[in-house]
């Protein structure tokens, strides 16, 4: 990894003028998967337990090292990746991926993973990224093999052994890691877990760097037979936006053959208009409507608004909530029989 030497004597004279800075000819990100994931991009998915997290990452894993395209998104450049797992018996990963590679084009880019459970077995240690050893390690490989432009963190809680979650002061060391991989033009995606209030588990100041937070949640009605299926919803998407970033249902399903293939259903957003307005009027929360539908905030408010300012709802006041006017009632209650 490249040296930091030391701070400038005076920063005035390694500051730009703002005029030559607008002139500056800079290099652009490479897109890896559009819209979202860039050269660079800084990621963190995450859900509830047992949703299908470790899947899914193999699956973007392997949707750009093949360039083959990925729920509602396109691979416009292929790169290597470095996927770390911490928690899998070695065993098991192995079928995930032989299933899933099994109906997809071969690999065009390096696809390397570190397993902890081989770690063990040939008695090295863990992996742990709360460690300034194994983060310089990580970071002098990425340096030294350019072909891999994408690191994926599988998953946090099992990589940080230790670490005081809801301390932002305990983040402060990975944060800034994951700043200088940005630097070395390496993409970075993480996988994590929910807390009890159904966000991201810790501190909330583990998101102020990245480009994009994930959340994967069950779709209503699921049943466990139908295997890994969850709605994806973007929580956080700096200077990304458009169709590809609406909620949509993505499975994983076993084929005739006995393999496993990926499923997309079209975008959810768009149809949920009644369902949310017809739960507002309930007085359901922004948080118990995302877990029942799977869209945005932004989404909720946005019909929200719309409701009230047409007669539909009524704003309660402080609470937040909404409740039903008779002509709301009359027009959105009978959507509530899905639910």
């Amino acid at each position: 990894m490249a040296t930091i030497n030391k701070i400038p004597d005076d920063i005035l004279l390694v500051a730009v003028n703002i005029g030559e800075f607008m002139k500056m000819e800079l290099p652009k990100r490479q897109v890896i998967i559009a819209p979202w994931f860039h050269q660079s991009s800084l990621v963190m998915i995450y859900s509830d337990r047992g949703i299908g997290k470790t899947w899914f990452g193999l699956s973007i894993a392997l949707s750009i090292t093949t360039g083959a395209p990925i729920g509602n998104w396109e691979v416009f450049k292929t790169a290597g990746v470095l996927y770390i797992d911490g928690e899998m018996a070695a065993e098991e990963m192995q079928e995930r991926i032989k299933l899933l590679s099994a109906t997809l084009p071969p690999c065009l880019a390096p696809f390397k993973l570190l397993s902890s459970d081989l770690l063990h077995q040939g008695n090295y240690a863990s992996v742990n990224i709360n460690s300034h050893e194994w983060r310089k390690k990580i970071s002098d490989v990425l340096e030294a093999h350019k072909e891999i432009r994408v690191l994926i963190l599988d998953n946090l809680s099992c990589l940080t052994p230790g670490i005081q979650e809801n301390e932002k002061e305990s983040w402060d060391f990975i944060n800034q890691w994951l700043i200088e991989l940005r630097f070395m033009g390496i993409a970075v995606c993480f996988l994590h877990h929910t807390g009890k209030s159904g966000s991201q588990r810790g501190t909330s100041g583990r998101e102020d760097a990245l480009d994009i937070v994930m959340k994967l949640s069950t779709p209503p009605g699921y049943k466990a037979t139908e295997g890994a299926k969850f709605i994806v919803t973007f929580e956080k998407s700096r200077g990304v936006c458009g169709d590809s970033l609406l909620p949509f249902a993505f499975g994983i399903e076993e084929t005739a053959e006995g393999n496993m293939a990926w499923t997309t259903d079209a975008s959810i957003n768009s149809g949920n208009k009644e369902i949310i307005i017809a739960l507002l009027g309930t007085g359901k929360s922004p948080k118990e409507i995302i877990e029942k539908v799977g869209c945005s905030k932004q989404n909720i408010s946005k019909h929200k608004k719309w409701a009230i300012e047409n007669g539909y709802l009524f704003d309660e006041g402080e609470s937040g909530l909404c409740i039903f006017t008779d002509k709301g009632r009359n027009k959105y209650a009978h959507h509530l029989s899905d639910f």
